[in-house]
């Protein structure tokens, strides 16, 4: 848990600015139950309601009818933990630079035509159906786990970057 002191980090607290400053909206006791790298600032944070965000923390809390989505200072003083909300950026920011890297690996192709790599204990398969593309991803333990992307795709770069991001939700919900 952070100090008291690392949770006023932002002065939307102190002037009760957007929700911070109504009856009826719970400030603390939230739980993040996902955040979203929305890929650029375009979303204001529903908790302050001023701050532009990029990196969405998903909120939940058992008095309050709706989740909102908010930015990473509100966020961190709803569940009383900054260095967590702080956390979560971080990694998303990673995860953002892993991803504009992720379609020029080096992506070896099959007989049959299908692109694949192995990372992180799973083989990232593309494949191609008439006219679309589609991504699996196959455990490299000898279980033969499959998890399949549930969209098909124009072009072989979506299929590509979908599959990172099926990667990346299995490895945080796998663990």
């Amino acid at each position: 848990m952070a100090d008291t002191e690392d949770l006023q980090e932002s002065s939307f607290v102190e002037k009760g600015r957007g929700k911070w400053g109504k009856g009826g909206v719970p400030h603390k006791g939230w739980k993040c139950v996902d955040v979203e790298d929305l890929g650029e600032p375009h979303l204001v944070c529903d908790m302050c309601e001023s701050q532009q965000i990029r990196y969405a923390h998903y909120m939940k809390h058992p008095d309050y009818e709706f989740p909102l989505v908010v930015g990473c200072v509100c966020a961190g003083n709803m569940e009383q933990d900054l260095a967590s909300a702080k956390n979560r950026d971080a990694k998303m920011r990673s995860r953002a630079t892993q991803r504009k890297k992720w379609t020029d690996r080096h992506w070896r192709v099959s007989h049959s035509g299908n692109y694949w790599l192995i990372t992180q204990g799973w083989r990232v398969v593309i494949y191609r159906r008439p006219n679309i593309w589609n991504a699996m991803l196959v455990s490299t333990d000898g279980w033969e786990t499959k998890h399949f992307v549930n969209k098909e795709f124009w072009n072989l770069e979506k299929a590509m970057l979908a599959a990172f991001d099926k990667l990346t939700w299995v490895l945080m919900n796998d663990s």
